[in-house]
């Protein structure tokens, strides 16, 4: 990857835009690739934590405290140091401010994040100067309005369990995003066709598999649990929706029937013309 960005052009060739937009290309590379890295040792500690949990603390006391088993971590913290209470309560206060800054990490650059996408794509520069505010301070009163929303959303909806969301979430990002970014980064022939594809295709397939399957309905912990129509076993649409979209970017990309279609014609021989030379044209009759 390096070998390939750094031959786009000789110093004397491209100017100080395109090498700064190459550096900027590799940073952005390998920012990804230690975002990658760090999310999957996140998850390895969090599956080490919960078989953990389970050999301290036990299955049957955490299905007690917590059916899903989220309070695994504070029960293991709890358990480390039973004869020291000082130390457990650091400990479990270490636990919970660990979690309560991830939390709030990820809420507010999510909240930035929607917030530059109203000001910049949804209300756009013609939008500001017809309401004749700046670009700042729309970005705050869109902060503001998404955090109100959020706030009213999350009061209505916390007495259902829609865990299952962080998972959807995460192979919506996984099934739309991953999929772009590899093919950006390593297929020159990746155009916008494939990309749509990719992007509708995997957001129709992460909708349509967490619609039904058992997060949503046909278990005790589900959306539902009154109804049954979890069609599809799994709890994370991902495993299904990841190669479903790189096929789809592969396919609008690619467009194979369009090739065979022209090996076929190809095969088949030219069309003659009536009007080629050397062929005698029909005579039109007079009327």
């Amino acid at each position: 990857m390096t070998t390939h960005l750094l031959s786009v052009g000789s110093p004397d060739l491209i100017g100080t835009a395109a090498r700064g937009a190459v550096i900027s290309a590799f940073l952005v590379f390998i920012g990804l690739c230690l975002l990658w890295v760090l999310t999957g040792l996140f998850y390895l500690l969090l599956i080490t934590t919960g078989f953990a949990a389970a050999a301290v603390v036990g299955s049957g006391r955490i299905g007690v405290v917590d059916a899903k088993g989220q309070g695994a971590p504070i029960l293991l913290a709890s358990e480390v140091l039973p004869h020291h209470p000082a130390a457990r309560v650091v400990l479990i206060t270490l636990v919970a401010c660990v979690a309560f800054l991830a939390v709030l990490t990820a809420v507010a650059s999510v909240t930035f994040a929607a917030a530059v996408s109203v000001t910049r794509d949804l209300i756009g520069q013609k939008g500001r100067s017809r309401i004749g505010i700046g670009e700042p301070a729309v970005l705050r009163l869109s902060v503001v309005a998404l955090c109100a929303v959020s706030l009213f959303l999350t009061t209505a909806i916390h007495q259902y369990p829609i865990e299952f969301l962080l998972a959807f979430s995460l192979s919506l990002a996984a099934s739309c995003v991953f999929p772009a970014l590899v093919y950006s980064f390593f297929w020159p022939g990746f155009d916008r066709r494939g990309l749509l594809w990719l992007v509708y295709g995997g957001l129709s397939l992460c909708v349509l598999l967490t619609l039904f399957s058992p997060a949503v309905s046909g278990a005790a912990y589900a959306l539902l649990p009154e109804e049954d129509f979890n069609l599809f076993p799994l709890h994370t649409p991902g495993l299904v929706s990841v190669p479903a979209a790189f096929l789809l970017g592969w396919l609008g990309s690619a467009r194979p029937w369009e090739r065979t279609a022209r090996h076929r014609h190809a095969a088949s021989g030219p069309t003659p013309d009536r009007d080629a030379p050397g062929r005698a044209s029909t005579p039109t009759r007079a009327s």
